[in-house]
């Protein structure tokens, strides 16, 4: 077991409670908790529902392995060494009852981790796949990054729980030989992300050129953003953890011999845990709070706009090109006419109204994404950006 004090597993504690916390207030705000129904959302389904238990029911497991971990180390104190110098007591000093808890809560640590990780390889994949879409319409359930990420979700659940079982004999690298299958599989997903963020301007790029609505945009704008941070408190998160797992089987221990050291890189990678997760749940569950407030843009009427805009004179038609004339001069100082895509957006009201606040039908405006791509979360599903 990593000598980690019990302060470094409290603060574990601590944010993973405050994780679920602001967890159940998001989704309360996002829809009332009505994502968590069976047939939720525009999508309804036993995968979709899948992908949200599974990183839903990870964060009670982490607060279980956290809060009873903290119990444990509380409870069996500190030693004092020769040097005068006060560490948490090892392991294989703790009670027999202790020790079998604490093989318990890593079982619970490694379930947990592996839940998570499902969803991390889902999303992974289901970005590969919607950035090599193309004009084919191709369906996610018979792609390869589909069967992929079930070879992935296969060896993860199994994978995990099977490493606690297999060092259960040695409880003193338990942890450790935990932290380092976990660690791998985790990195492995970060740094096959940094393409999806390598790719993503050009494939933003190509929505931006499709006509996708100001909406769409702007989201996935954001979901960049979001990105980005999220990408390093996710390394901020294994990192730590890796290191210790590598130093506490093999060498000399020198960093988990040091309570300074292993205290830090827990607490670390507990706020990388924290962190990531938070922008998670904002991604998997974007709020709008313009919609929550119940804000509508108001077309301007043409009454209005007579009113408000000054009148300019046209003149007579003396040269049959009337047409021409009228409407080089209303197009002074107005919005510009809209490319031959967005024409049916026009058609709704007058035509100096803006884009963003012309309603176009639903069967006039283009779909960016066929309809086949469909993500299990309403953030990626293709009704999202169209």
């Amino acid at each position: 077991m990593s000598n980690g004090s019990p302060t470094a597993f409290l603060t574990w504690a601590i944010l993973a409670s405050l994780f679920f916390a602001f967890l159940l207030y998001h989704l309360w705000s996002y829809d009332r908790l009505q994502c968590l129904k069976w047939n939720a959302g525009r999508q309804p389904g036993a995968f979709r529902r899948l992908m949200t238990y599974s990183y839903l029911g990870s964060t009670p497991l982490f607060i279980i392995f956290g809060v009873g971990i903290t119990t444990l180390k509380f409870k069996e104190g500190f030693v004092t060494l020769s040097q005068n110098e006060v560490y948490p007591k090892p392991t294989d000093l703790w009670t027999k009852g202790h020790r079998n808890m604490l093989l318990g809560l890593l079982f619970v640590f490694s379930v947990a981790w592996a839940l998570e990780q499902i969803t991390h390889f889902e999303e992974l994949a289901f970005w590969f796949f919607l950035l090599d879409q193309g004009p084919k319409k191709r369906d996610w359930f018979r792609s390869l990054e589909y069967r992929l990420w079930s070879i992935a979700c296969f060896v993860s659940i199994l994978g995990m729980p099977l490493t606690a079982l297999l060092s259960r004999h040695d409880i003193l690298t338990t942890d450790a030989w935990i932290f380092l299958v976990g660690s791998l599989g985790s990195t492995t997903t970060n740094v096959l992300f940094i393409f999806i963020l390598i790719r993503f301007p050009s494939f933003f790029r190509h929505v931006k050129a499709e006509g996708a609505d100001p909406d769409v945009v702007v989201r996935l704008a954001t979901f960049n953003e979001l990105n980005l941070v999220r990408i390093v408190f996710r390394f901020a998160t294994v990192g730590p953890l890796l290191i210790l797992a590598v130093d506490g089987i093999r060498g000399s221990h020198i960093i988990n011999r040091s309570l300074f050291w292993t205290d830090i890189l827990l607490i670390i990678s507990a706020i990388g845990q924290f962190v990531s997760g938070l922008i998670t749940i904002v991604i998997f569950f974007p709020r709008s709070l313009t919609n929550e407030n119940g804000y509508r843009n108001r077309i301007a009427s043409p009454i209005t706009e007579m009113q408000t805009q000054p009148h300019e004179f046209v003149p007579p038609d003396l040269s049959g090109s009337s047409t021409f004339m009228r409407s080089k001069s209303t197009s002074r100082g107005r919005t510009p006419s809209p490319p031959p895509f967005l024409g049916p957006a026009y058609t709704q009201s007058s035509p100096d109204i803006p884009i963003e606040l012309a309603q176009s039908p639903v069967g006039a405006r283009r779909r960016t994404f066929p309809d086949s791509t469909l993500h299990p979360f309403d953030v990626y599903v293709a009704n999202r950006f169209d």
